[in-house]
C-alpha cells in the first residue's frame, strides 16, 4: 500500500494568525497545483482518496475525485479559544507554555498534539488493517499537523520532534506500508 499525504495549498489567512479547525478558503490561484497533483498520482477508480471535511482540503480532494471520502479525525488541531487571533496576541506566558509541551498541553477549550496524534491514528489503523486496500493506493489530503503526526507514527518518531518535518503547503510525502511495515519513500515535495 502506497499512501500519499498530501497538505492543502495555501489559504487566505493573513500571516500571524492561530488556525487549526477555523474553516478557511484557499487563496487564488491554486487549481494549477491541483492539476499537477493529480497527474503526478495518476489516480484511477481504484485510487482511495480521504481528507479532512475542512474546505481547505475539500477544495483539492473533489478536484481529485468525486468519489473522496471526508473524515473528522483529519481536521487539523484544534486551538479552542486561540482559533482566529493573532499569535502576538495570545497570552505570551500560557502559549509558552503550550508550546514548551504542546504533546500534552492543550491550548484553552482546545485539544494537545497527543489528542490529536491519537484520533488520527484511530483513521489511519482502520485503512492499514483493512486487507482489501493493501495493494491500493491511498491518498489524504490534510494539514500539517495531521501529516506530521501520521508520518511520526508510521516511523516511530516521538511526538516532540514532529516540528521537526517541514510540511510546506501544496506538498506530497510518501509511505509505503508492506506486511506491517513502514517507510518513507519521501516528504515534503513540491511539484
Amino acid at each position: 500500500m502506497e499512501i500519499f499525504l498530501i497538505r492543502h495549498t495555501v489559504t487566505v489567512a493573513e500571516k500571524g494568525y492561530c488556525y487549526g479547525q477555523t474553516d478557511l478558503d484557499l487563496q487564488l490561484p491554486y487549481l494549477d497545483v491541483f492539476q499537477k497533483i493529480k497527474g503526478y498520482l495518476q489516480i484511477n477508480e481504484d485510487t482511495l482518496i480521504y481528507s479532512s471535511p475542512l474546505r481547505r482540503c475539500v477544495e483539492m480532494a473533489h478536484f481529485l475525485s468525486p468519489n473522496a471520502i471526508f473524515d473528522d479525525r483529519i481536521k487539523e488541531l484544534n486551538f479552542g479559544l486561540w482559533e482566529n487571533l493573532k499569535w502576538d496576541s495570545i497570552d505570551h506566558e500560557i502559549s509558552m507554555k503550550w508550546m514548551n509541551d504542546f504533546v500534552n498541553e492543550a491550548p484553552p477549550e482546545g485539544e494537545s498534539f497527543q489528542a490529536l496524534a491519537d484520533r488520527v491514528n484511530g483513521f489511519i489503523d482502520e485503512i492499514v488493517s483493512n486487507a482489501s486496500f493493501s495493494n491500493r493506493k491511498v491518498v489524504i489530503v490534510a494539514h500539517a499537523g495531521v501529516i506530521r503526526a501520521l508520518i511520526c507514527a508510521f516511523l516511530g518518531i516521538p511526538l516532540v520532534n514532529a516540528f521537526r518535518l517541514s510540511i510546506d503547503f501544496g506538498s506530497i510525502s510518501c509511505i509505503a506500508v508492506q506486511n506491517g511495515y513502514a517507510s518513507l519513500q519521501f516528504s515534503n515535495k513540491i511539484l
